[in-house]
């Protein structure tokens, strides 16, 4: 994975699919995210699965700021070649180094399944990490709207690195007129949260493409498929 390694808040592992072709867009994310971010990618795509998925793990054991995953995905899992799932998120070892998650897949927040437990859950249940929020759809949903809806989500941290996570949340949906995207998308975390990046603010992110997200980077992962206080992770009131 590409990356410079600086301060775990500091990082941004992003994880695409180049066949994918809005996962092009990961260039124009890094460009909206702030200055000092330590940006890793991971393109799914050039890699097998199972070395996709220990660098996704990898990324994740770090820590990181922000984690952007876009691509396919189900309740349980990202892409249909399983490159993280529920146990990995609950096996997840990144103890006080805990990201928001912008999760730019289907199903993730499906939370109101009485029989499973989503991967947003997951994430915010993992006992040795995993994330301090997640912002996940419970729907099926549309690739390109998500895409819009994160980067406007980017480019207002950008903007406004002091803002609190909610309203991030509703400035990025209020920029699409796709009403499953708006509202299906779900923010697990308290709204008056802020992102505590370093001195210049971080994220990861993991993507892949449909078929036919201490010093790790941040990352962003692409696919269709009460935690810790405010004083851990990331995070603070």
């Amino acid at each position: 994975m590409e990356g410079t390694g600086a301060s775990w808040n500091a990082s941004v592992p992003m994880a695409a699919v180049e066949t994918w072709p809005q996962i092009t867009t990961i260039g124009t994310e890094s460009a909206n995210l702030p200055a000092g971010l330590d940006v890793g990618k991971i393109f799914a795509d050039t890699l097998d699965a199972s070395t996709a998925r220990l660098q996704i793990i990898s990324a994740l054991n770090n820590g990181a700021l922000l984690v952007d995953y876009n691509g396919h995905g189900a309740e349980q899992q990202w892409s249909f070649a399983n490159l993280f799932n529920t146990n990995d998120a609950a096996a997840l070892s990144n103890g006080g180094r805990l990201p928001v998650y912008l999760l730019m897949d289907c199903l993730n927040g499906f939370f109101h399944d009485v029989y499973a437990t989503s991967l947003a859950e997951s994430l915010l249940l993992a006992p040795n990490g995993g994330a301090v929020a997640v912002w996940a759809s419970s729907g099926f949903t549309d690739q390109r709207p998500q895409v819009s809806m994160n980067q406007a989500f980017l480019q207002g941290y950008a903007a406004n690195p002091r803002e609190p996570l909610g309203r991030l949340v509703l400035r990025a949906k209020a920029g699409t007129t796709d009403t499953d995207v708006r509202r299906t998308w779900i923010l697990f975390g308290d709204p008056a949260m802020k992102l505590q990046g370093p001195p210049a603010a971080a994220t990861p992110i993991l993507s892949e493409p449909p078929a036919a997200k201490s010093t790790s980077p941040v990352s962003r992962v692409s696919d269709c498929g009460p935690k810790k206080s405010c004083t851990r992770g990331n995070l603070q009131p």
